[in-house]
């Protein structure tokens, strides 16, 4: 995928427009599946590679990315409470990263336990926490000036 094309969906999704995901190589998933904030559906980036996580990470304003793997218990306690959240702080940028499918992710930000959070502010790490501590993703979302919404079911 090009750099225009990233570009391209970053744009789509910033004006609040529905972004149709691209295939990033034949075979695979969408490149990243970016939906227009507060809706229902999946409100969360996945991106396949260590560039588009680069490319989300550095962008405007607030992003929360979560480090996670498919066989990780903890991690599937969290996953549904980060998904409610991106649905519910349309201020923040969420994403996912699965660290079996974007292998270098982990080296680069250097992650070592799963799940790790990792907050950004305009493009600079201001928090980074482990485990499945929804009190600790609330609370550096509402550090950010995103706070999340306090009759929330989780």
């Amino acid at each position: 995928m090009r750099l225009s094309s990233i570009t391209a969906l970053f744009a789509a999704a910033i004006a609040g427009a529905a972004a149709k995901p691209s295939p990033l190589r034949r075979g695979t998933r969408a490149a990243l599946r970016l939906i227009p904030r507060g809706g229902a559906g999946d409100a969360v980036a996945h991106p396949t590679s260590l560039a588009e996580l680069t490319l989300l990470s550095e962008r405007p304003g607030v992003v929360v990315v979560d480090f996670s793997a498919s066989w990780c218990g903890p991690c599937q306690k969290i996953g549904p409470v980060f998904a409610k959240l991106a649905e519910d702080v349309p201020a923040a940028l969420f994403v996912k990263v699965d660290v079996d499918e974007v292998g270098d992710a982990s080296a680069h930000f250097g992650v070592a336990a799963l799940p790790t959070f990792i907050v950004f502010e305009d493009g600079v790490e201001k928090t980074r926490f482990q485990g499945a501590d929804e009190a600790s993703l609330r609370q550096a979302l509402d550090d950010r000036g995103c706070p999340p919404p306090r009759n929330d079911i989780f």
